[in-house]
């Protein structure tokens, strides 16, 4: 693999994760808002149901 290569893969994942924190951050809102079913939170934050679950879990 060259260099180039490595760099835009790491950019790559940086971007990746840092979309995945928004998700869970705005997921995090509307677990603490209680109007939306853990159902309705993944289908809007595109979030694995047992990852709301998780989440809800840990506030």
């Amino acid at each position: 693999m060259f260099l180039s290569d490595e760099l835009q893969h790491q950019r790559y994942m940086g971007r990746k994760e840092g979309i995945m924190s928004d998700k869970r951050e705005n997921a995090l809102r509307m677990i603490k808002d209680n109007e939306l079913s853990d159902e309705k939170i993944s289908f809007y934050t595109a979030l694995p149901l047992e990852e709301i679950q998780n989440l809800r879990k840990s506030i």
